[in-house]
């Protein structure tokens, strides 16, 4: 259990972990909080070799709430670590890292995310435009629900916000590869393209697989950046695996594949060891237009 709120007189957000400790409630009582549904960051005790929570409870008995809080902000950016009260993500990279490779039109990159879930799906509160992306009609296939968790990453670990849906996206010519959806992201146009690497019956996911599986989805990026009447200033391709071993795959295959087909897509893996929907939902939206090629 985690209690989480703003620190009044600072605009920041802090959160502590409810442990059955004498300092909890000093902390609550001796502070002024407002519990917060969501939070930006977690302090956890174990994570600060030079800040213990003892000490943190004095320093903001002594009013030295700023300063303390700036301390536990450079940490956690280090961290790179989002919860609220859905979920758990964090990221091999720092958000500056992510920003400059984002608004930078002239490379391309990878990411790793970590994603935990900590109530069961049909429990999870999207977002409006999360929703939207789910239960929005696209062009076949049964991911909406891992489309559709990929952008509530974005929107609340990057503050993205929803341009267009997968339809809404015009082509010319039709018939070809189409994104999933479109991003306002760091003030950039970003297309987002949603798929799933895993194998079934625990089979291995190989490097074979990866092989086949990125190079597929990249063309298809790379057709849809060209058919777009939306242009965009370029294409994530988010990734969802469910074991670790896949990561180690996919980012063995990227580093070799050639950089004529990687243009300046950035690949997004993201690790959901315990989101079975993201993986095996049946698909419920209404399926309509036949000019896509790849299925995420």
């Amino acid at each position: 259990m985690l209690v989480s709120g703003h620190i009044q007189g600072t605009g920041l957000l802090i959160c502590v972990p409810a442990l059955k400790s004498p300092l909890v409630p000093i902390l609550l009582n001796k502070i002024p909080l407002v519990i917060a549904k969501e939070l930006i960051f977690q302090y956890n005790p174990s994570s600060l070799p030079h800040l213990t929570l003892e000490e943190t409870v004095v320093n903001l008995k002594r009013t030295r709430v700023v300063t303390v809080t700036k301390a536990l902000i450079s940490e956690i950016r280090r961290k790179n670590l989002f919860i609220n009260e859905n979920f758990i993500i964090t990221c091999d990279k720092s958000i500056f890292q992510i920003e400059r490779l984002i608004k930078n039109n002239n490379i391309s990159g990878k990411l790793v995310t970590f994603f935990n879930q900590t109530k069961s799906f049909d429990q999870i509160k999207l977002t409006v435009e999360a929703n939207l992306v789910q239960n929005t009609p696209n062009a076949g296939g049964s991911s909406e629900n891992s489309e559709a968790l990929s952008f509530e990453i974005l929107k609340k670990y990057f503050n993205a916000h929803l341009l267009k849906t997968e339809m809404e996206v015009e082509y010319f010519p039709m018939g070809g590869s189409i994104t999933d959806y479109v991003v306002i992201l760091f003030g950039s146009v970003i297309a987002v393209s949603v798929t799933r690497a895993m194998k079934h019956n625990n089979e291995v996911f190989s490097r074979q697989n990866a092989k086949t599986l990125l190079e597929k989805k990249l063309k298809g990026i790379n057709q849809s950046s060209r058919n777009s009447m939306v242009k965009w200033n370029k294409q994530i391709l988010h990734v969802w695996v469910n074991d670790k071993r896949t990561i180690h795959t996919l980012n063995k295959v990227w580093f070799y594949l050639e950089s004529s087909l990687k243009t300046n897509s950035v690949l997004l893996i993201t690790l959901a060891e315990h989101s079975n929907e993201v993986f095996f939902n049946k698909s419920k939206k209404v399926k309509k237009n036949t000019n896509v090629l790849l299925n995420g």
